[in-house]
């Protein structure tokens, strides 16, 4: 429907009104002065009387907000990408977020967000490019159509990898390499170390996802490197993947459990592997323990439930049945030992969720829920972890008001939670025979496991710790890099220096919104290469690390790759009805007020010209 009236009148404010007034009040004083001047010429009174009334009015206008309405949404051409021509398409507006050369007919944009601004409806928005990223989406004002068509894209994306390990702790690489062209021809992907030399090769197809693992066995600024290469041998594509990898001390660990277990056997070999110390302590009578080290030459091995003795250990494991057997002094003891910081592992069985269920004992603030403890079969994952061989566990549930999940499955159920207790963690895990893990072949994935249960309890002696980078992101020069750091402080602040320029920049950093001792920074690289970060808290105690800011055109695939998938879930919800109609919106644009500065000015002149032309004098 044509809309005959397609102007608008914004809220009159105090300024307006007061204009109003005073032009009201210049009219009353000025006519009566011009009357009185044009008493004898009646004809020049009239126009003199108009072009007064006609300024005066032109004056007014010129000071309200007038809009021009339409119920009518447009059609957009939003350019993504650098060097992409907007297509022919007749009584559609060209926007651009980048940069277009010589292009012609474009409106730039510098934010995604001005659009709404600009056009508050649209019938039919065409991408052309690669897309946006999903912030980006959420900011469009209401789309009814969704026309795009992604270019190819090549190279390396979906690229997911740890920044900074401890020595002997598995690098673990998922990704997908997309090729241009035959989405059918077999791929080979190559992981070289700092070396040069091959560890690793896995045959796959172009947007098939690939996983490669490592274990970098030196600390440092690391540099591994991913080769693209048909089966010929003929490198397609070529990424650095940088690492930060840091020597601790070996972590102590303490292992007491009913009776020797296989699963001890395998945990022994991990510990050997990686350098950890550990100290099994299995019951084999009543008042009789088999003692058993591993790299820990110096293990106090007299009495375990001693606060002197537990203070030697980051990690303690037990299985339930002996945890449900402890009296009352060893458990106040080991209580004791987690709220100063050592960290529990609960291993249950049928003894412990007999107990708990029966109100015996508690575990921290855990519950178990379930009366079939009967062993089920399902997949567990971890961070930067998934494993296809399923395990038993206990059909039960775990639950607690201040319980976090630390395992669980593919289909989602809860595998190990975790609940604080002072400086401490206490968690129960109702996954059974984690070694068949390494008895499967899926020793990496098995020593994973164990490095994520010891990164999530172990002791945390540091005051602040800097929170390793997401696996999924890049930082990249010019971009924002979001650095974060866990302390109880009342305040932090991050000092980045670049290793190449040795340049220093301080940002100080804002608590989680929600009050958990999180507190984050935004940070913009200027240049490529690596940044040595500190944390610092306001009484002074430090953090550090490192991180690796890769150039713009590193990884290009990787941003196209996650801009597309965006893009098309935005499209497929657009299909779906996701998008509410578009007419219900009414765009209101400001009226051009140029011809009103002319009038105005032409109004004013030929006042000033009257004045200036003598009367005639009266007839006699």
């Amino acid at each position: 429907m044509t809309n005959l009236f397609p102007w608008t009148l914004e809220t009159a404010g105090t300024l307006t009104v007061v204009t109003a007034a005073l032009l009201i009040v210049a009219l009353m004083l000025t006519l009566p002065k011009v009357r009185r001047r044009l008493a004898g010429s009646p004809v020049r009174l009239v126009g003199v009387t108009l072009l007064n009334l006609l300024a005066a009015g032109a004056l007014f206008l010129l000071g309200l907000d007038i809009r021009t309405s339409d119920q009518s949404p447009q059609n957009i051409i939003l350019l993504t990408d650098p060097s992409t021509p907007a297509p022919a398409q007749t009584g559609s507006q060209v926007f651009t977020l980048v940069e277009t050369g010589t292009q012609k007919d474009t409106i730039r944009l510098h934010d995604i967000g001005q659009l709404a601004l600009k056009v508050p409806a649209i019938d039919t928005l065409t991408l052309v490019g690669n897309g946006l990223d999903a912030p980006e989406l959420n900011t469009l004002p209401p789309v009814q159509n969704l026309e795009w068509q992604p270019p190819q894209i090549s190279g390396f994306a979906d690229m997911r990898w740890q920044r900074s390990l401890t020595v002997g702790e598995p690098l673990q690489i998922y990704g997908r390499y997309i090729t241009g062209g035959d989405t059918d021809k077999i791929l080979r992907i190559k992981l070289l170390d700092p070396a040069g030399d091959e560890i690793g090769t896995v045959n796959t197809k172009s947007d098939a996802p690939f996983i490669l693992s490592a274990v970098p066995r030196a600390e440092g600024h690391l540099a591994y490197q991913l080769v693209a290469t048909e089966r010929d041998g003929t490198v397609l594509h070529t990424e650095n993947l940088y690492l930060f990898v840091t020597a601790v001390n070996p972590a102590r660990i303490l292992v007491v459990q009913s009776a020797p277990s296989y699963e001890t056997q395998h945990l022994k070999n991990w510990a050997k592997e990686f350098g950890a110390k550990m100290l099994i302590q299995s019951q084999i009578s009543k008042d009789r323990f088999l003692t058993q080290t591993v790299n820990f030459p110096d293990a106090p091995t007299n009495t375990i439930f001693t606060s002197d003795t537990l203070r030697n250990f980051d990690l303690m494991i037990i299985d339930g049945r002996f945890y449900a057997g402890m009296d009352s002094e060893q458990r106040n003891t080991l209580e004791m030992a987690v709220t100063g910081g050592l960290g529990l592992f609960i291993l249950a069985d049928r003894e412990l969720i007999a107990a708990v269920q029966a109100g015996d004992i508690r575990v921290g603030a855990v519950a178990i829920e379930g009366q079939d403890p009967a062993p089920e079969t399902v997949t567990p994952v971890w961070p930067g972890i998934t494993s296809d061989i399923p395990l038993p566990v206990l059909a039960v549930a775990l639950k607690g008001n201040s319980a976090s999940p630390l395992l669980q499955s593919t289909d989602g159920k809860v595998l190990s939670v975790s609940t604080p207790q002072g400086l401490g963690k206490i968690a129960v895990s109702i996954l059974r025979e984690r070694y068949i893990l390494a008895t499967s072949g899926e020793r990496s994935a098995y020593a994973a496991y164990w490095a994520h249960i010891l990164r999530s309890l172990g002791r945390a002696d540091a005051a602040v710790r800097i929170v390793p980078e997401p696996s999924d992101q890049i930082a990249l020069v010019d971009r924002a890099n979001r650095l974060c750091a866990l302390t109880a402080d009342s305040g932090i602040k991050f000092q980045i220096r670049t290793v190449r320029q040795d340049t220093e920049e301080t940002v100080q950093a804002n608590q989680d919104s929600l009050g958990a001792p999180l507190w984050c920074a935004v940070h913009y690289a200027r240049e490529s290469g690596w940044h040595r970060v500190t944390a610092e808290t306001a009484d002074g105690e430090k953090a550090e690390s490192a991180f690796y800011v890769y150039a713009a055109n590193d990884f290009s695939a990787q941003a196209q790759y996650s801009r597309q998938q965006a893009t098309k879930r935005y499209q497929e919800r657009l299909l779906n009805g996701g998008q509410p109609e578009t007419s219900a919106f009414t765009q209101r644009t400001p009226i051009d007020k140029t011809w009103l500065w002319i009038s105005f000015i032409i109004l004013a002149s030929l006042l000033w010209i009257e004045r200036k032309i003598p009367l005639r004098a009266p007839k006699p």
